[in-house]
């Protein structure tokens, strides 16, 4: 049996037999009296190698994703719905006797109407991977430990399967045969995983308001522009504050004989008038939202270039050219070479 829906639909359906072996039912008598647990039928052992076996107690299925929503049927049979997809294409295994239908139709059809209900009345919206995430023993240990929340991981794990660690940094670094070795970490309390670079900022986006609700701060830490595939580092510390975050990782432009705290001034000064968002930042760099458009983009660059010369020199190229930078991006960036 085969049923068909072109048009798309909010609700996503397959059916999966409760076991790999299917009773051989002689009759329709039989067939009720095992759905009622009131037998024991014989059976066939009929173990698929493959999920396309022509004995296999799983139904051909087409366009389907799976749901950890579930609804028993009957001993044989497990309907499982997932709300927002569409009607799955399904055919009914070899193996499995017409008279099946007659005493199952029924309730599929009821749990069918039950799903649409369902549907229209909690609308269209997939499940988060977070929701059914289970933390590793490592990863309850890090929360444990750093007094984490462990729903900071679980939405992590919407958009990045790495590893996650406390949160260590170092500007130094020492390269061995084995890789790179920090010469100077800090650890704060926190947490760091990586990201290739063409994700990062997605994943910082992402999640960066819906931490701040819940006291972090995401940022990324290390961008490494995907040289030699290298992947960037995204850090999580436990505050909101930016100049927080600033003092913490102990941002500086030393260079320039601009210490963390110099820094800090610099920083709030443009806070103050163009209202600035942490979106980066590590031991010689930091990048912000610029939410409070300035009124000229090129005496705002000038303002940029007076205290850090190296986002033109070894950037931009001319003052003017990081005016349209900035006022197409709305970011403002500073790195002291």
């Amino acid at each position: 049996m085969t049923l068909n829906n072109t048009k798309p639909t909010h609700l996503q359906a397959h059916f999966i037999f409760s076991n790999h072996t299917m009773p051989t039912l002689k009759n329709k008598k039989s067939l009720q009296a095992h759905a009622q647990g009131k037998c024991k039928p014989e059976t066939t052992d009929h173990r698929p190698k493959r999920a396309t076996s022509a004995n296999t107690g799983l139904a051909k299925i087409r366009h389907i994703q799976y749901s950890a929503d579930s609804f028993v049927v009957n001993q044989s049979l497990v309907l499982r719905i997932k709300i927002c997809g569409k009607i799955a294409t399904f055919a009914k295994p070899q193996n499995v006797s017409s008279n099946f239908k007659e005493t199952s139709m029924t309730s599929i059809f009821f749990y069918f109407f039950f799903a649409t209900i369902l549907t229209f009345t909690v609308g269209c919206k997939s499940q988060p991977v977070a929701k059914s995430y289970l933390l590793t023993s490592d990863e309850k240990i890090i929360c444990d430990t750093l007094q984490i929340d462990t729903s900071i991981i679980k939405d992590i794990r919407q958009f990045n399967a790495n590893k996650i660690e406390p949160f260590h940094y170092s500007l130094g670094k020492f390269i061995t045969k084995d890789g790179e070795i920090e010469s100077d970490p800090i650890f704060l309390k926190g947490l760091v995983f990586t990201e290739t670079n063409s994700k990062s900022y997605e994943l910082v986006f992402s999640l960066k308001d819906k931490f701040k609700e819940q006291g972090y701060n995401i940022f990324l830490l290390e961008n490494n522009f995907n040289i030699n595939n290298k992947l960037d580092n995204i850090g999580i510390l436990k505050t909101t504050d930016k100049y927080t975050v600033l003092k913490q990782i102990a941002t500086d432009g030393i260079n320039w004989d601009i210490t963390n705290d110099s820094l800090i001034s610099i920083i709030k000064t443009f806070d103050k008038k163009y209202s600035l968002e942490l979106i980066g930042a590590s031991g010689d760099w930091c990048e912000f939202i610029i939410h409070k458009e300035p009124k000229s983009w090129t005496r705002f660059a000038k303002e940029v270039y007076k205290v850090c010369p190296d986002v033109v020199d070894q950037g931009a190229g001319t003052v003017q050219a990081l005016a349209d930078e900035m006022k197409k991006t709305k970011r403002l960036y500073f790195w002291w070479d």
